[in-house]
């Protein structure tokens, strides 16, 4: 039965949960881009706008299933404002600052642990990285190949992820936060950088 009003729900409603139960099963099943908030609160029979007062936004609603502490959508958001100057940088602070949080970092690997063990899992995190990460990274670039070169921006963040925090590779896992940045910065850059025309 649908709850046609809106605002806070009454009382003990368990609302929410129906919501996360909901776009679970819709994310997995369509993935991150085509589920829409209509949809999630339709299938759990609730007002749409509940959506945004629980979760503040699909991409907030698509952390809290996943058990994320933090939304990579919403870091790359804002270190992508402020244009494509020295966006290198600001990408490696805004993760770092994020990622060195150790309960980020034990969220983080469960997560990678059902990427690696459940298809459905895999496919709807690689449609959200597709669309949330690396088209907004690619939106901020300028010239040609700008989602090619996202998409290899993508892979070096993976890579400083999987080397720092699950495998802890050494000198990596022990330098600071300027450190990465001031090693790892130029070759996000030059990832990021149009590609000269032959």
């Amino acid at each position: 039965m649908v709850n046609n009003r809106r605002g806070r729900p009454a009382g003990g409603s368990n609302a929410r949960q129906r919501l996360i139960d909901a776009a679970e099963e819709l994310f997995l099943r369509d993935g991150f881009s085509r589920t829409t908030i209509r949809g999630i609160a339709g299938y759990a029979g609730v007002d749409h706008a509940l959506v945004n007062y629980y979760f503040g936004s699909k991409e907030g609603l698509f952390t809290a299933v996943m058990d994320l502490l933090a939304s990579p959508g919403e870091l790359v958001e804002h270190a992508t404002g402020a244009g494509p100057e020295h966006l290198a940088p600001r990408l490696l602070n805004a993760l770092l600052t994020t990622w060195d949080s150790p309960s980020v970092q034990e969220h983080s690997r469960r997560l990678l642990s059902a990427i690696q063990t459940d298809p459905t899992t895999r496919d709807a995190f690689r449609d959200y990285l597709e669309h949330q990460v690396i088209a907004q990274i690619a939106g901020t670039l300028t010239g040609r190949d700008a989602t090619v070169r996202a998409g290899a921006a993508a892979t070096v963040i993976a890579g400083l992820f999987l080397t720092r925090y699950v495998a802890r590779v050494e000198p990596i896992a022990g330098m600071t936060r300027p450190q990465v940045v001031g090693y790892l910065g130029p070759a996000l850059h030059a990832c990021l950088a149009p590609r000269p025309r032959r």
